[in-house]
């Protein structure tokens, strides 16, 4: 069985190349553009893996992060935004992220969080 994976982000175009990577690599997906929508999705699809954006129309990813943990503390969630500061990793870290991979995503390293 694979795993499901939920792409959150804003960007079209960065949810496609995505979505078609991690299908290409065997996942199942689906994919949010907003915080409202990725908890919905959450609760549905139930991903074990959620990569996450920081900036999204409707808040900080950073905010949805810890309700996404209390609620499914063993889902896994990677972080990832085009701001690849230490406060933003500081704050993924401090809300539970297991992961923070800075944009552009690189394939390899998401796909050792991914398999490994």
């Amino acid at each position: 069985m694979s795993k499901k994976i939920l792409v959150v982000d804003d960007e079209p175009d960065v949810r496609f190349i995505l979505q078609n990577m991690l299908k290409s690599e065997g996942f199942e997906t689906a994919q949010s553009e907003t915080i409202k929508e990725c908890l919905r999705t959450v609760d549905s699809f139930l991903p074990d893996v959620v990569i996450l954006d920081i900036d999204l129309p409707d808040g900080s990813g950073l905010d949805a992060l810890p309700k996404i943990k209390t609620k499914h503390p063993k889902m896994v969630v990677i972080m990832n935004s085009a701001l690849d500061t230490s406060d933003n990793r500081e704050k993924a870290q401090e809300n539970g992220a297991d992961a923070f991979i800075g944009k552009p995503l690189n394939k390899q390293k998401l796909l050792s969080y991914l398999v490994g």
